[in-house]
């Protein structure tokens, strides 16, 4: 039995040589190896399988059916090695390229992303104007909305307003025809005491005989003669001083004293004439009576208030009294400011 063991363990290992590349099968080497010589050639054949030794004690068929049959094992499990390797290279190499096509293929996206956030970028640069116009209407458009809510009170207080200007109009046309009733009869009565006075002088500066009545004129009878006889002085007195003006009817004059008495003072003297042209050749040769006396035409209260104004502007006009600038003159018997000739200033 040993014999035969030793015979199959030599075949055996002659066969792994052959399997090995290191013999040929057609060797005739005879081998002198034992049984666990043959295990442990076996097993450094299959890098240290323990399986194998155990087959070989356990078989006791014949070495070149055990030899055939290590064989087999051995080139089923490096075939079941070989082909998981083969998959997991497979496997490894198909992760790896899906991996890198799936990077790439992200890359690409990315880059894809990348310019159109360009794009956009650009394209909301173009709009960034427009979008700050939008914006300033809006609040333009929400300022204005925001005072609608006000518009209603401004709008009550403008009609309230408008209201009151309407009475107001309604008033001043009322009070304008009151006044403009009041103006026309005015005018009228300025117009007439204007035709009245036309045709007076005043004389001032005539000497006023201060008598006093008698207690013996107590009738008015008596009265009026006292008053006949004073106002026949003073008439006396006019005609003296207007004697020397040509071409004026002195016969029909009358006179009168205007305000209350005073003994120390002569009341100014009112000479009443036929006409107004009377009036008017008395004023342009009024140089020829004494200087002691002053005549001046007998005026309304307005045209003494507007002689008033005159007088007064006509101060602040002339500042220089060495140098005088105008001067009042009637033209129509209207006073006015004109201004003074100079060949009239030499001559003086």
């Amino acid at each position: 039995m040993h014999t035969k063991n030793k015979r199959q363990l030599n075949e055996c290992t002659l066969y792994g040589k052959v399997m090995k590349n290191e013999i040929s099968m057609d060797t005739n080497d005879k081998l002198n190896t034992d049984t666990d010589d043959y295990c442990q050639i076996i097993g450094e054949f299959y890098h240290g399988n323990d399986n194998v030794h155990d087959t070989c004690n356990k078989n006791d068929n014949d070495p070149q059916e055990t030899l055939h049959l290590c064989v087999n094992n051995k080139i089923s499990n490096e075939s079941t090695s070989k082909l998981i390797n083969i998959n997991n290279e497979i496997n490894n190499k198909i992760t790896l390229e899906t991996v890198w096509k799936g990077i790439t293929s992200l890359q690409s996206s990315i880059t894809n992303v990348s310019n159109s956030l360009e794009t956009v970028s650009v394209q909301l640069n173009t709009f960034d104007p427009r979008i700050k116009e939008l914006e300033t209407n809006f609040n333009n458009i929400k300022a204005k909305t925001t005072n609608f809510d006000n518009m209603e009170n401004d709008v009550n207080s403008l009609k309230q307003q408008v209201e009151n200007l309407v009475n107001q109009v309604e008033n001043l046309k009322s009070n304008y025809q009151e006044e403009k009733k009041l103006d026309f009869s005015e005018i009228f009565c300025e117009l007439r005491q204007r035709e009245i006075k036309s045709k007076n002088i005043i004389i001032y500066n005539v000497v006023e005989d201060n008598l006093k009545i008698s207690q013996d004129y107590s009738t008015l009878e008596d009265i009026n003669k006292f008053n006949d006889l004073i106002t026949a002085r003073d008439n006396s007195r006019a005609r003296e001083i207007l004697e020397n003006i040509p071409n004026i009817d002195l016969d029909e004059l009358h006179t009168k004293r205007i305000g209350r008495t005073d003994s120390n003072t002569c009341r100014p003297l009112r000479v009443i004439l036929q006409c107004n042209k009377d009036v008017v050749t008395i004023m342009k040769n009024r140089k020829l009576v004494n200087r002691q006396y002053n005549i001046m035409t007998d005026q309304t209260k307005l045209q003494r208030r507007r002689l008033k104004e005159l007088k007064e502007e006509l101060t602040k006009i002339n500042h220089d009294i060495d140098n005088p600038q105008m001067t009042i003159k009637f033209i129509n018997g209207e006073p006015k400011l004109i201004p003074i000739r100079r060949d009239f200033i030499k001559n003086e």
